[in-house]
């Protein structure tokens, strides 16, 4: 299909998402180009890059998608060298109004960092019991981000939580809806893996890493 003397293969794509997730333990095959080993959690792309020259490699390293203090964490945690357009400033989150500002929650929903870290301590805790907590937190925070809001439309697109895994999403949904009166009001709420959440958006996303 493609000429070997003239032809062209263009791959895009990102090395640093999200590996496949795998249930069991897959032997490693033999490659044979350049005697490389390919393996089964090993995308087509890591893999190319692994012997292309490096001049023949290009990273589109200007965002114009995230806010300054996203793309921020983003250069510093993964990509060496990003570049953030000034016009993008950090967006409050327009529209809140909490009664109580002494509550944890709505202090965090309040502040105006697009990106905010809860430590959990854990010490004496077991497995179960710090899988409870996380969901309880989750939960609790687009709880109270709904009494702030100024109408009382859906969640289903306003709210994201995004968990690692399928039990961590599971007790999320149970926290979260096992009031009976406020079920209905929660039960559009986007919960699900972050496998399954890439490429949305939504005014607020919390992120369980537990």
């Amino acid at each position: 299909l493609l000429n070997p003397a003239t032809g062209h293969v263009v791959t895009i794509g990102d090395h640093l998402q999200l590996a496949a997730i795998f249930a069991t333990e897959y032997p490693e095959v033999s490659g044979i180009v350049h005697d490389k080993r390919v393996r089964m959690d090993l995308s087509i792309l890591s893999y190319l890059r692994s012997f292309v020259p490096p001049n023949n490699v290009a990273s589109l390293k200007d965002n114009f998608r995230m806010c300054e203090q996203l793309a921020s964490f983003t250069r510093e945690a993964l990509y060496e060298g990003y570049n953030i357009p000034a016009q993008r400033e950090n967006p409050p989150m327009g529209g809140l109004h909490f009664d109580d500002m002494g509550n944890l929650y709505a202090s965090i929903l309040s502040c105006d960092r697009a990106l905010c870290s809860l430590r959990l301590q854990h010490e004496g805790l077991g497995a179960d019991d710090m899988l409870a907590l996380e969901a309880r937190v989750a939960a609790s925070l687009v709880r109270t981000y709904d009494t702030g809001r100024p109408d009382e439309g859906s969640l289903a697109s306003e709210v994201f939580v995004v968990t690692p895994h399928h039990v961590q999403r599971v007790s999320v949904l149970r926290d979260l809806l096992n009031n009976e009166a406020t079920q209905p009001r929660f039960a559009d709420v986007c919960v699900d893996t972050a496998e399954r959440m890439q490429g949305q958006e939504a005014a607020l996303v919390v992120i369980c890493y537990a």
